[in-house]
């Protein structure tokens, strides 16, 4: 116990004296050196307390240095001045990589290793093993606080652990108690207004002491407990997105098929102190589990880590989710998810809206069945943003629109698919005797598809069809714009996908007095038959997008977007509640 304190003691005056000096070192050379420098920017003086913490814990009276924590005290040192360089001079991570596996290896050569009977196997882990924690902390940071937590926690797992360990050296006692530490003195810091303390200078050390310690533990379970870091920061966060949305969406009763039958019970709030709490409580709850099984715990002990799951998922809408039916706004009023306008709107007022469009005869009028892609589509392309905002309707097609409507506080009624919306026109014109020119879809798929509408809608007037198989701006494009304009059809439908088929519809605005059209995307494709429509239980749950990427795995790259967008809605919803001066999502 007197050597702990010592340590503490130690530890705390070491950290105070180092930061002293490497501020005042820092402030001189950014004074004469960099001021002024457009690749300048303010650097971390985190890692000056690190090292600090480190170079105390190290003149404990009575404690044994061996050659590997001087080594490993040596490799901190150099990541700390790695950092700065990369905080200093924004330096390319291409170029700071090699020399974080040089100190690495230098690690390795002062036998700071994953020992493994194995040869090569050993060599690969301990060249990989501080990577992958470094890259991991690095990640981490996205959540300013949460490098220190993973630095108290992980810490506290390896002191529990520690006492079933005879081959555990006392340093690594001594340097696993100054990680602690440090890591709660970075926390207290940096919640208190310091924002300095966190940066490369201090991420970079941070990572490989929780690495080093790992290693000189002799012991392949700590390695396990180890492996939670990687674990917590790149498993949890997608899987609690996966279960944010799941439960939001079943809570919100967006499978409902009749819109007006559904209600938005909960309105989610992301605090970033709670999430921050509720983050700490999954990293301790598995740190828990690994324990009980390699302490071989008995059957009480079991019982107990499944009532603390239970009470952690328990709590999980009374963290984020407030019990409340939240109002809609107004039937066919326009309201933003990530900036892009999307109508509140249902099938039917939609296609009320079309038909006075129609009728009128005065007017062009655009209409895009926008989804997730679109929206991220829009955010990305400032030309295609500008098209979505002239247009005279966007109706939510996808199912990830309901979902972040619902989500960010402004539910939208319902989905207004594609494909019924191409029938629901068709039936109205055969009522009112409107003709339809169908444009898209490959060579003979949209003669396929429209003999199947007259087939389904006897007496339906079909202006013309061509397929979409041309290149942008080439001659044959010119021809079947041209062909359209002289048709002047009262409906033009365009399934080309987004956003071809959005700058083709710009284009006929330009040569059309009047008329109505619509992208469908690939609405030609499943009235064809040649693209089944997803079984109804997926079109209920939001799930056709995996249907599509069953039946089409080319639309692989395309999917990607969607995690994006999902990223983007807890983002803007992060940004409701945050303080104005903190990082986000």
């Amino acid at each position: 116990m007197h050597m702990i304190l010592s340590t503490l003691l130690l530890s705390l005056l070491g950290m105070g004296i180092v930061y002293g000096i490497g501020k005042i070192l820092i402030r001189r050379y950014v004074r004469n050196s960099l001021t002024g420098r457009r690749q300048y920017r303010s650097p971390s003086l985190g890692g000056f307390i690190l090292l600090g913490g480190i170079a105390g814990a190290l003149l404990t009276p009575g404690l044994y240095v061996s050659s590997k924590i001087m080594a490993m005290a040596a490799v901190l040192a150099c990541f700390v001045i790695l950092g700065l360089i990369r905080d200093l001079w924004k330096t390319p991570w291409s170029v700071i990589l090699p020399y974080q596996f040089l100190l690495i290896i230098v690690g390795a050569y002062f036998d700071i290793v994953v020992s493994y009977p194995v040869r090569w196997v050993e060599i690969l882990l301990t060249l990989a093993w501080p990577i992958i924690i470094l890259g991991c902390i690095k990640l981490a940071s996205v959540i300013e606080e949460m490098p220190f937590l993973l630095g108290i926690e992980s810490g506290l797992t390896f002191l529990l652990f520690f006492p079933n360990q005879a081959s555990t050296p006392p340093e690594v006692v001594i340097c696993t108690i100054t990680m602690i530490t440090i890591s709660a003195v970075l926390l207290c810091l940096f919640v208190y207004g310091q924002r300095n303390v966190l940066g490369n200078s201090c991420l970079m050390p941070l990572g490989y002491l929780i690495a080093g310690i790992s290693m000189l533990g002799n012991s392949k379970s700590l390695l396990m407990f180890g492996l939670l870091i990687p674990s917590m920061v790149v498993i949890y966060p997608f899987a609690s997105i996966c279960f944010i949305i799941m439960f939001s969406y079943l809570g919100n009763e967006l499978y409902q098929t009749d819109p007006s039958a559904r209600q938005s019970h909960y309105r989610w709030i992301l605090h970033r102190d709670r999430v921050i709490v509720f983050t700490g409580m999954i990293f301790l709850t598995l740190n828990f589990g690994g324990l009980l099984l390699i302490q071989h715990a008995s059957w009480p002990a079991y019982i107990s880590l499944i009532i603390l799951i239970s009470a952690m998922f328990a709590s999980f809408f009374r963290t984020f989710a407030s019990r409340d039916v939240v109002s809609r706004p107004p039937l066919g009023s326009r309201i933003r998810i990530l900036g892009v306008a999307i109508d509140a709107i249902t099938p039917v007022v939609a296609l009320d809206r079309i038909s006075e469009a129609v009728d009128s005869g005065d007017v062009f009028f655009h209409v895009i069945t926008a989804d997730s892609l679109a929206v991220m589509r829009a955010l990305h392309d400032k030309g295609f943003a500008g098209i979505m905002e002239r247009a005279n309707m966007t109706v939510p097609d996808g199912a990830g629109l309901v979902w972040s409507a619902d989500f960010l506080g402004i539910p939208l009624p319902g989905r207004v698919p594609g494909v019924a919306l191409v029938n629901d026109l068709c039936c109205r014109a055969v009522e009112r005797g409107w003709n339809i020119f169908f444009l898209g879809a490959a060579p003979g798929r949209a003669d396929q598809a429209v003999a199947v509408l007259k087939e389904r809608y006897p007496g339906l007037i079909v202006a013309g069809i061509h397929h979409g198989f041309f290149a942008e701006g080439s001659e044959l494009e010119d021809l079947v714009l041209k062909k359209i304009a002289e048709l002047q059809p009262r409906i033009i439908l365009v399934a080309m996908g987004v956003p071809r088929q959005e700058l083709i519809i710009c284009r006929l605005r330009g040569l059309l007095r009047s008329g109505i059209a619509i992208g469908v995307g690939g609405s030609l494709d499943v009235i064809s038959g040649a693209l089944p429509r997803a079984p109804v239980l997926m079109q209920r749950f939001a799930c056709e997008w995996l249907f599509r990427l069953w039946k089409e795995p080319r639309r692989f790259r395309r999917m990607l977007a969607i995690p994006e967008f999902v990223l983007a809605v807890l983002r803007a919803k992060w940004r409701e509640v945050a303080p104005k001066n903190n990082r986000q999502l």
